[in-house]
């Protein structure tokens, strides 16, 4: 895609190469909300929700850095936020989850 700044030459708004067929990375995105709205690659967690829910009120995640501890508790954030209840469909239509 093509765009005209101030001066009216041509630049690019996309990276060299990018294309819009090619796989978002969610490189330093925690947000679960974000990552299912702007189409970024997830691996599908959501088969482990019930299994959280069952464990009891205190949890303790001993995993490295860097290993999706903070994607997971977003994921369940957004799973248990009432106030996001109408947006529900479309973050967790298309996952696990509902296909149980």
């Amino acid at each position: 895609m093509k765009t005209t700044n101030r001066l009216g030459a041509l630049r690019a708004t996309e990276p060299l190469g990018y294309t819009s067929d090619m796989i978002k990375f969610p490189y330093g995105i925690s947000d679960f909300q974000r990552i299912s709205t702007e189409s970024y690659l997830y691996v599908d967690r959501t088969d482990l929700i019930s299994m959280l829910e069952a464990v009891g009120a205190q949890l303790h995640f001993l995993r490295p850095r860097r290993f999706g501890k903070r994607m997971l508790l977003s994921m369940v954030e957004n799973y248990q936020d009432l106030a996001r209840a109408d947006e529900f469909p479309q973050l967790f239509g298309h996952l696990k989850w509902s296909m149980c």
